[in-house]
């Protein structure tokens, strides 16, 4: 969990997990005009994540955060050529 402060608010970030991207949630401060703060324990709506991340990032926390964890690929078995039994039709 990374916290950080903007605007008299405190933020946290909550590292994305395999299954779930990460968020940010509003822990403490007041409801501002900009709306960045909905309320306490309240996630921050998506226009307002690349502001929190630079102000993070400019507070000495690593870009590598806030990346996603990357996906393995599965390597895909091959069928091989279908075999012709002569002339037939297929129904499927």
């Amino acid at each position: 969990m990374i916290e950080v402060k903007h605007n008299g608010c405190v933020y946290r970030y909550s590292p994305p997990s395999n299954k779930e991207k990460g968020n940010w949630i509003g822990i403490s401060g007041k409801r501002l005009g900009d709306n960045m703060f909905s309320g306490a324990f309240c996630q921050v709506p998506l226009g307002y994540w690349p502001t929190l991340r630079s102000v993070a990032i400019e507070q000495g926390i690593c870009k590598s955060v806030f990346n996603a964890p990357e996906k393995k690929k599965k390597s895909g078995k091959s069928r091989g050529p279908k075999k012709a039994k002569g002339p037939s039709i297929s129904i499927f």
